[in-house]
């Protein structure tokens, strides 16, 4: 009994999600993923690969996880992106300066494939000061991440953008 009580004890302290809800999820026709994880890798690479796990326990389905899908880097945006019902950014204080989650944000709005903002507690986002940069990305990111913009660019003059202001 002792044991017994002890377990389960032990399983309650684990929280909810150790046991989480389920649901029934359709993918959308020709989708592969239910979820896109967009995020910075140094501050919740841990936090993505838990999501991805837990996501496919709730849903049953996939979620697209980079350090598990991503076979060659030309196709993330094809395989990932565009075949995800939902892009879902972990939201931490770096996120939006890396070229790629940018880049994958772009992608999803191209597309119409919504975005959900999921803030990572102990991540550091910062609301207010994500809007001020993705409302002046030019001047913004030359102190954050001077590498940034310009593969940003060069992605996106590929598809006929010029004025960084279209980004925005």
């Amino acid at each position: 009994l002792k044991a017994l009580l002890a377990a389960q004890a032990e399983e309650a302290a684990r929280g909810r999600m150790s046991v989480p809800p389920v649901c029934e999820w359709q993918l959308e026709k020709g989708h592969k993923y239910c979820t896109f994880l967009s995020h910075y890798k140094v501050e919740a690479g841990s936090d993505a690969r838990y999501l991805s796990d837990l996501i496919r326990r709730m849903t049953g389905q996939p979620s697209y996880l980079d350090s598990t899908d991503l076979v060659d880097l030309r196709m993330l945006f094809h395989d990932g992106v565009h075949k995800t019902d939902v892009v879902v950014i972990l939201a931490t204080k770096g996120v939006l300066t890396r070229p790629w989650c940018v880049m994958e944000m772009w992608e999803a709005a191209l597309h119409q494939i919504p975005i959900v903002l999921f803030p990572v507690v102990g991540g550091g986002f910062d609301l207010t000061d994500a809007k001020n940069l993705l409302g002046n990305l030019e001047v913004e990111m030359e102190s954050r991440n001077q590498y940034c913009m310009p593969e940003v660019m060069a992605h996106v003059r590929k598809q006929g953008v010029t004025d960084v202001r279209e980004v925005e």
